[in-house]
């Protein structure tokens, strides 16, 4: 099980063509049995990445705008 938070902005340079960055925070519920020592260690785990690119739009919704 897993939670994540992953906001996204993107800036359009062309009618097809855009850029986008997206930073995501992931929580990881790991649902492993272990002693009671260790289960701060193998309770969950914690990520941040980020992503970001170029985007390129195909499709007729794009032609008109």
């Amino acid at each position: 099980t897993a939670l994540w938070l992953r906001p996204e902005v993107s800036y359009k340079l062309a009618n097809y063509v855009s850029i986008y960055l997206a930073p995501e925070l992931r929580h990881d519920f790991m649902n492993i049995d272990v002693p009671k020592e260790l289960e701060d260690t193998f309770g969950g785990v914690n990520y941040f990445n980020i992503g970001f690119g170029f985007r390129i739009n195909l499709g007729t919704g794009y032609k008109f705008q």
